[in-house]
C-alpha cells in the first residue's frame, strides 16, 4: 500500500480532450484547476501525484474527483456565494430612481444651479432615507462614472449670520 500509488475511478462524462478545452475557456481560475485535476485523474495519475502538481492537497483532489463523479461539471463549481465587502446602502432600484434624479439636476424651487455632495447627501436622507457620508455619494457616482463634484465653498462675503441658519435648518433635517 505504501509503494504503489493507486488512480482512482473518474466517470466518463467527458473526454480527457473535452475537459481540457473547458479548463481552458472557463473564467474560473479554480474551476480551471478542477477540471484539469479530472483530465489527470483520467489519464491515470494518482491523487498525490495530481496534487503536486497543481499544488494541492491529495484530499482535495480526491473531493474534486468525488464531486465530478456525482454530479458531473456541476460539481465542480464553487457553492459557496462570493461575497466581497459590504453591503450596499442602496438597491439598484434606488440607485437607478437617485441617478435619474441627478441627471434631471436641480429642481426650480431649490434655487441651485447645479448640485454639490452636500446637496446629494440632502437629496439621499431626504427622498431615500439613507444618511451617508460625502465619501459614500461620491463612491456611488463613481461607481457609474460620473464627473468629480466638489464640496460647496462658503463666500469670503456670505453673512454669518445666514449661514448659520442655514446651516442649523440643514442639520437638524438631516438626523
Amino acid at each position: 500500500m505504501f509503494g504503489k500509488e493507486e488512480t482512482m475511478f473518474v466517470a466518463s462524462y467527458h473526454t480527457i480532450k473535452e475537459l481540457n478545452a473547458l479548463s481552458k475557456k472557463k473564467a474560473s481560475a479554480s474551476y480551471s484547476l478542477k477540471l484539469r485535476a479530472v483530465a489527470m485523474a483520467m489519464e491515470g495519475e494518482s491523487a498525490s501525484q495530481i496534487g503536486k502538481t497543481l499544488g494541492y492537497c491529495t484530499s482535495a483532489i480526491q473531493k474534486w474527483i468525488r464531486r465530478y463523479n456525482h454530479h458531473g461539471l456541476e460539481g465542480l463549481i464553487d457553492r459557496r456565494p462570493i461575497i466581497t465587502g459590504r453591503k450596499r446602502a442602496l438597491t439598484p432600484e434606488q440607485e437607478k430612481a437617485f441617478l435619474t434624479r441627478v441627471e434631471k439636476g436641480p429642481e426650480p424651487c431649490e434655487l441651485l444651479k447645479v448640485y454639490h455632495l452636500s446637496d446629494l447627501q440632502f437629496i439621499l436622507k431626504e427622498e431615500f432615507g439613507k444618511k451617508l457620508t460625502l465619501p459614500g455619494v461620491w463612491g456611488i457616482l463613481r461607481r457609474f462614472s460620473y464627473p468629480p463634484l466638489t464640496l460647496r465653498l462658503q463666500r469670503y462675503k456670505a453673512n454669518p449670520k445666514e449661514q448659520k441658519k442655514l446651516k442649523k435648518i440643514r442639520n437638524s433635517s438631516m438626523e
